[in-house]
């Protein structure tokens, strides 16, 4: 009886570090293809970023062009001077 108990603990041990062992490789091949990607990400990213900025300035100077143009044709009518 005692020999089928340690034999059953000695199994489940070496499942165990087996488990152990696949899941550690595991572990490491996501962390190194994590740090393959890194730059790849990082370009992507910046790119993208760099684009929605481009995008929201072009937006925002027009907005801003429409703006002064009715403040400046505003003030030419407060002082009384005709519009071209």
């Amino acid at each position: 009886m005692k020999t089928a108990y340690t034999l059953i603990i000695l199994m489940m041990l070496g499942f165990f570090a087996m488990a152990n062992s696949v899941m550690a490789n595991e572990t490491v091949d996501n962390v190194v293809n994590g740090v393959k990607e890194a730059p790849a990400k990082v370009v992507n990213f910046v790119k993208s970023e760099w684009e929605e900025t481009k995008e929201y300035q072009k937006n925002s100077w027009a907005t801003s062009k429409t703006q002064l143009t009715n403040t400046w044709t505003q003030i030419k009518s407060k002082l009384g001077v005709k519009n071209d």
